[in-house]
């Protein structure tokens, strides 16, 4: 089923230009500085390229698993803010 959210159709390097431009509201949920996260963007979107044009086996494994590493950091950043912003339960 094809999403209805229009950021699930962003490629990466295009979210972290929303980030960038809004570097302030998402500094403190990020936990690192903007130099980490423009490098970690950079491999994650040379990453995607390649795979999403066939050419994953020229990703060599260090280069996966760093991006695969920076793949589940988001994920677990996005997980614990979802967490922390839950209503309560009485």
């Amino acid at each position: 089923m094809a999403s209805d959210q229009l950021v699930d159709y962003a490629l990466p390097r295009e979210l972290y230009r929303v980030i960038k431009a809004y570097w302030k509201l998402f500094f403190g949920v990020l936990g690192h500085d903007e130099k980490f996260w423009d490098v970690c963007f950079e491999n994650l979107s040379a990453a995607r390229n390649r795979m999403a044009h066939g050419r994953d086996v020229a990703i060599d494994a260090n280069a996966r698993t760093i991006a695969e590493a920076q793949c589940q950091e988001i994920i677990d950043i996005c997980d614990r803010r979802d967490r922390d912003n839950r209503p309560q339960s009485v």
